[in-house]
């Protein structure tokens, strides 16, 4: 879900975050519930927030500022994302660990 808060969000800003939010899903395994994706425009700035509810109760959260949108989200996929693989790996360990 990509959501604008006090501006509209183009059809092409919604798929460049969809096209950017299926690298999490893959590092998830499809283990990914939910995502929400909150753009706002703060005085020159963009701000994009993340929010991505993975099973387990699990909730990987960023936050990324800057001036242009595309930039803005490509941050917090980034951040986002090296939670996602920190999660994924933790998972492999754990299974590797009951065998």
């Amino acid at each position: 879900m990509v959501t604008g808060r006090h501006l509209t969000v183009s059809e092409g800003g919604r798929q460049n975050i969809r096209r950017k939010l299926r690298r999490l899903e893959r590092v998830l395994n499809d283990s990914a519930v939910s995502a929400q994706c909150v753009v706002a425009r703060e005085r020159a700035e963009f701000v994009c927030e993340l929010t991505v509810h993975a099973r387990g109760d699990h909730v990987l959260h960023g936050v990324a500022r800057h001036g242009r949108l595309p930039t803005a989200v490509n941050a917090v996929v980034h951040k986002v994302g090296r939670q996602a693989r920190r999660l994924a790996d933790r998972w492999k360990t754990r299974r590797k660990s009951r065998a």
